[in-house]
């Protein structure tokens, strides 16, 4: 998360999934104005921020994993 913050201007805005882990490092590094959703069995939870829930989601990143492994 140090290495995000350094190479992104401003607060991005994150979506995973229910490991704790990366709420755990988003605190750590952005605080509570980080703009963060948890995405669990498709259902949105707004951690902290006022994320766009419609937006928010992790298909891109899933994209991603899916071919790296094929």
């Amino acid at each position: 998360m140090k290495d995000v913050r350094l190479r992104l201007a401003g607060t991005p805005h994150f979506a995973s999934d229910g490991l704790v882990s990366y709420k755990d490092a988003i605190f750590k590094v952005y605080g509570r104005s980080a703009v963060y959703t948890q995405i669990v069995f498709n259902k949105k939870t707004v951690i902290c921020g006022t994320p766009e829930l419609r937006e928010a989601g992790t298909s891109i990143i899933e994209r991603w994993n899916l071919t790296l492994r094929q």
